[in-house]
């Protein structure tokens, strides 16, 4: 059976704009919703060996999926509408499916603002899970 070796970014966090939007206008449904992931092995761990052993579109369709996905999504829009957003930790944050972690360098280069407060936190983006990825490609534990 094959297994996701990492986790995979959606979309970065712009704050501004997802305080304006609703779920399925946002960014995150849309990639999530057009996404079509492959499935590669490296045969003797060798990139240039690569071989596609899956393709699968994200079904969308799931209600429990949509559920999960808004669910988490507005929970963030409401960290950030609070002005909570600096002071969000990812630590242990999933709820199985995505999840928001701080994107680029941590020397202050990739710093972003809270529309609510104006402080400023590292830039983060929006995850898709092992289990998602798992999910996406159909491997169900």
């Amino acid at each position: 059976m094959w297994e996701p070796d990492e986790t995979m970014a959606i979309t970065m966090l712009s704050p501004n704009k997802l305080i304006e939007e609703s779920f399925y206008d946002s960014a995150v449904w849309h990639k999530l919703s057009r996404l079509i992931l492959a499935g590669i092995v490296y045969e003797n761990n060798n990139p240039e060996n690569a071989k596609i052993v899956r393709i699968n579109p994200i079904d969308v369709s799931d209600p429990e999926l949509i559920r999960e996905l808004k669910s988490f999504w507005e929970m963030i829009k409401n960290i950030i509408i609070t002005g909570n957003i600096s002071k969000y930790s990812s630590k242990g944050t999933s709820n199985g499916f995505i999840q928001l972690r701080t994107k680029g360098p941590g020397n202050g280069k990739g710093m972003t603002s809270c529309p609510i407060t104006g402080k400023c936190f590292n830039s983060r983006a929006f995850y898709a899970t092992k289990s998602f990825l798992r999910y996406a490609l159909g491997i169900i534990r």
